[in-house]
């Protein structure tokens, strides 16, 4: 898990947003946009979104790195992240990337609509998929504090391994006596 600074003691309090999504409609990406266009214009600026994948339009506040990034490159990115957003429209089976985030002890912002909203728990905000007003006020409310209480959320989180979840599984079956 990598160390993260508490924002509480970092000189620059910028909070720093990461989507990992390429920024296609289906990921959410005119909803974070959106979201984040609203707050940049009510005079709230204090952030940096960074995205790893070609922009429609780029705006002030985004870091955009094209050409992705490299699985190689995630504990980087997820040292230099406070929140992970994975703001999807459309069912996620999963989300790994929600799973990555959590395991670098990185509190997310996700949708219902991603599968991995059942592991979440205080670690995170789950929002409703497609809501603009929910995602801006999700990303508004993380004060320094708010980050702290989820980043120890996430630390307290029991993440199964695959040998668990395949125990578990085999013993519902067993329990059928199909």
């Amino acid at each position: 898990v990598a160390n993260h600074t508490d924002l509480l003691h970092r000189e620059d309090t910028c909070l720093r947003i990461t989507c990992l999504a390429p920024a296609k409609p289906f990921k959410g990406y005119q909803v974070l946009k959106k979201a984040l266009d609203d707050l940049w214009v009510s005079g709230k600026r204090d952030f940096v979104l960074r995205l790893y994948s070609p922009v429609p339009e780029a705006a002030p506040y985004m870091q955009v790195q094209e050409e992705g990034f490299r699985y190689e490159n995630l504990p980087d990115i997820m040292a230099d992240t406070d929140v992970l957003v994975a703001p999807s429209i459309w069912y996620e089976t999963f989300g790994f990337t929600v799973l990555e985030a959590l395991s670098f002890g990185v509190p997310v912002i996700i949708t219902e609509h991603i599968g991995a909203r059942d592991i979440v728990g205080d670690g995170g905000m789950v929002i409703p998929a497609g809501s603009v007003d929910a995602l801006r006020e999700a990303i508004a409310e993380l004060t320094p504090q708010k980050l702290e209480a989820m980043r120890q959320a996430v630390r307290s989180l029991h993440i199964k391994t695959w040998a668990e979840f395949m125990d578990e599984n085999y013993a519902l079956y067993e329990d059928k006596q199909i």
